[in-house]
């Protein structure tokens, strides 16, 4: 899995978050890898057999079930097969459906979504040329925003007061708290 890139200065309760999730994905990780053995050497038991059956076989046949991709048995399965078959699907799909909810518990969480909200800021304003900065939102530096806004001039306010952020996010300017 490839980790998303997540800027860890701006907030130490978000660089806590982030370790706290790369913590608690170690388990259905490890569930996964652990499914993938299990089913593997289960599939080669049950083909035990078969002459034709090969080690990638079996984790071929972990991997789609799992996946559930469903490409079919590799080889027939008899009874003892097919309870691997259920175990391996019932520990895989747990594990991946485990993952997704902590990872999307992450990125609902409040911290994250302010942190991804002002690297896009920072962004934006990173790409401005020529803009006016208004130091404060309040009636005066409202005033003064909307007479800009008219000339169609770039503006970026700062105020220390983060209510002020909706309002000026709402006219179309950059906000810096």
């Amino acid at each position: 899995m490839v980790a998303p890139r997540i800027d860890r200065s701006s907030s130490p309760a978000l660089a806590s978050e982030w370790r706290h999730l790369r913590r608690r994905l170690g388990l259905p990780f490890m569930m996964l890898v652990l499914t993938h053995l299990v089913g593997t050497v289960g599939f080669m038991l049950a083909w035990s057999g078969r002459s034709d059956a090969t080690w990638l076989d079996a984790l071929f046949m972990t991997f789609i079930t799992v996946s559930t991709v469903g490409f079919g048995e590799v080889h027939p399965l008899g009874t003892f097969g097919r309870f691997v078959a259920m175990a391996v699907a019932a520990g895989g799909i747990g594990s991946l459906f485990y993952s997704f909810s902590l990872v999307l518990d992450f990125l609902g969480n409040p911290e994250v979504q302010g942190a991804r909200r002002r690297r896009r800021m920072t962004r934006r304003i990173e790409a401005m040329e020529q803009h006016v900065v208004i130091a404060g939102f309040g009636r005066v530096g409202r005033e003064a925003a909307g007479g800009l806004s008219t000339s169609e001039a770039q503006v970026v306010v700062i105020d220390p007061d983060a209510r002020h952020e909706a309002d000026a996010l709402e006219r179309g300017f950059a906000f810096v708290c």
